[in-house]
């Protein structure tokens, strides 16, 4: 029996292909469907990726925004200070 390519490597990085790989089959009809199925599986994996990009790039840039408003910012370090 052939072994897997993903056990080969590391386990952290494994893990995060087997779930991104997971994530994909939620576009098995797509995929599965296409003239090039790995390819078209690979395109959507990137799709995911980007989207979860996009979403950490937002929430950094509302991150910053409340760093970089005084008041914001003041109000933060209250909070923090009463925790």
């Amino acid at each position: 029996m052939a072994s897997d390519w993903k056990d080969s490597l590391d386990p952290i990085f494994r893990d995060f292909i087997k779930s991104l790989i997971e994530e994909t089959k939620k576009y098995k009809d797509i995929y599965e469907n296409s003239d090039n199925p790995s390819k078209v599986q690979i395109w959507i994996a990137l799709g995911i990726l980007y989207r979860k990009l996009l979403s950490i790039e937002g929430k950094l840039s509302e991150i910053e925004s409340i760093i970089n408003n005084k008041e914001l910012r003041e109000k933060l370090e209250e909070y923090l200070r009463r925790l």
